[in-house]
């Protein structure tokens, strides 16, 4: 028997999982989802303007009216009929602390205690306070010595949180938070900005929040800097009367951006010993006069930005939504937020699956019993009007026809005979799945292989915890219809997220 191959199957059996990204500012909010098992297609994108006041500095003062506009959102056509609409997050810059941390090269074991206790001691807000996570970028040599590379970063739950909120309220279902330097990043690397793993490059974006610098790597997003234009024109010391007030003109504008730009490459250099070696701009006004700033003064070659045949103004929203294309198992970047809601969405895929898989079935044994019973009056029609003709047969009957008669009606009989045996060797694996789900809601199924009901059957998935995988361990040992429950300690990985597995055991019968 042909193996059964859930991983590969999954795309087929299950629905699709759709998830867009939504990026959202002081003043407007963007939404771009692209179409699931597609080459980058976009399904739909969506801007709403947000009033004045709604949102200040990144934190929601006004929830009500963010909540109707979120809603207006989810109601368009192009994304209403969505079911489970599933949205990555992508907040300002301004709102998330981004660190670099390198680590020397240690035992696995020890790197995640080493890790942990490096961003609780680099925090720049009270960890407790704080949604926090960091993701391996890689590794650098300084010194001569192999480090680690770990990006960390902390956001207020207090200003955070609201967000997840209204999001949920209005239909759409948070898998992820992030901020605008990340989904730069991602957006970059995918159109192959980021072709040359040892360079770094600053993509600069002016927008009507204020500057946004990110300096980025093939590997990931090394440094982050935002400034807002309240506090740029609060501290800068050589603005015009009129710039002091709020009005900037076109020298206090660019006296703006190469001071901030200086800054940046200055410390980057500093601290990570690095270069800048090229430059990426999107500026709103004097987008010519800011790229000559760049070339004279800087000396750095501009690249093009992303040519995606919409608006700039969507380019954080894209890159958000580029992780939604980003298998749930292969997405190990950070994120803001709840584990809990990780858990929620590997639920809700489970329901569909066995949901799916109970459809088939049913549908199955009635295709089976119509058969069966259509191929049943036929063959008692066939034997009727042989019986018939048998009665009218005269002495001068020719016995080689009534031979072959006799046979075909002998073998519809064998062709019955094998039909309800077949219905009677149908296994109906609904009960195995509803127990699977009630006993393992919080486990996540990467492959079963099953080569019959008799043979040992393999399971590949991931859980929370070690101690959760030994209490499902337990839970199919102590039920009469599973034995031989075995979990191989070499098939034991520990990640940062949970640990995956393997998991062995026969069906004595099927629940």
């Amino acid at each position: 028997m042909k193996k059964i191959n859930f991983k590969n199957l999954s795309k087929y059996l299950m629905a699709k999982e759709y998830i867009g990204g939504l990026a959202i500012n002081d003043q407007s909010l963007y939404f771009v989802i692209y179409s699931p098992n597609s080459n980058k297609k976009v399904l739909a994108k969506l801007e709403a303007e947000i009033p004045e006041g709604t949102i200040v500095d990144g934190e929601i003062k006004n929830p009500e009216a963010l909540k109707s506009i979120l809603e207006g959102i989810r109601r368009s056509s192009e994304i209403a009929k969505i079911k489970n609409l599933y949205v990555v997050l992508s907040l300002k810059s301004g709102l998330v602390y981004h660190k670099i941390i390198d680590l020397p090269q240690m035992d696995s074991k020890e790197l995640t205690g080493a890790i942990n206790l490096n961003i609780k001691m680099v925090s720049p807000i009270k960890f407790e306070e704080s949604y926090n996570d960091w993701e391996i970028m890689g590794t650098v040599a300084k010194q001569g010595v192999i480090h680690y590379r770990i990006a960390a970063v902390f956001g207020k739950k207090i200003l955070i949180d609201p967000y997840l909120k209204i999001l949920t309220e209005v239909g759409f279902l948070p898998l992820a938070t992030e901020f605008n330097g990340l989904s730069f990043w991602r957006l970059f690397k995918e159109n192959n900005l980021l072709i040359d793993e040892n360079k770094a490059y600053l993509i600069a974006i002016i927008s009507a929040d204020g500057l946004d610098f990110n300096v980025v790597k093939s590997s990931g997003l090394q440094f982050s800097y935002f400034q807002s234009w309240q506090n740029i024109i609060r501290i800068s010391p050589f603005l015009s009367n009129e710039g002091r007030q709020g009005n900037l003109n076109q020298e206090d504008y660019l006296k703006i951006f190469t001071e901030e730009t200086r800054k940046v490459i200055n410390f980057y250099f500093n601290h990570f010993q690095e270069v800048v070696s090229g430059a990426c701009i999107l500026s709103p006004i004097y987008q010519e006069d800011v790229e000559k700033i760049m070339k004279e003064q800087f000396s750095l070659p501009l690249d093009k930005m992303p040519d995606l045949s919409y608006s700039p103004n969507y380019f954080s929203a894209s890159g958000a939504g580029l992780r939604g294309l980003i298998s749930r198992v292969d997405d190990v970047g950070v994120s803001l937020m709840m584990v809990g809601t990780e858990q929620e969405y590997r639920r809700r895929r489970m329901v569909n699956f066995i949901g799916l898989w109970s459809k088939v079935i049913g549908v199955f044994c009635i295709v089976l019993v119509a058969v069966y019973v259509g191929v049943n009056i036929f063959f008692n029609v066939i034997e009727k009007d042989f019986i018939a003709e048998s009665n009218n047969l005269t002495i001068q009957l020719n016995q080689q026809k009534f031979d072959e008669l006799q046979e075909q009606v002998k073998k519809f009989n064998n062709s019955l005979a094998n039909i309800t045996q077949a219905q009677q060797q149908t296994n109906d694996w609904s009960g195995f799945f509803k127990w699977w789900l009630n006993n393992g809601e919080e486990l996540g199924i990467q492959k079963f292989v099953i080569n019959s009901l008799d043979s040992l059957i393999s399971f590949r998935g991931w859980i929370n915890t070690e101690e959760k995988m030994l209490e499902f361990k337990t839970k199919m040992e102590e039920y009469p219809n599973f034995s031989s429950v075995e979990v191989p300690l070499s098939s034991v990985i520990k990640q940062k997220n949970g640990v995956e597995f393997n998991l062995n055991f026969k069906i004595n019968k099927l629940p």
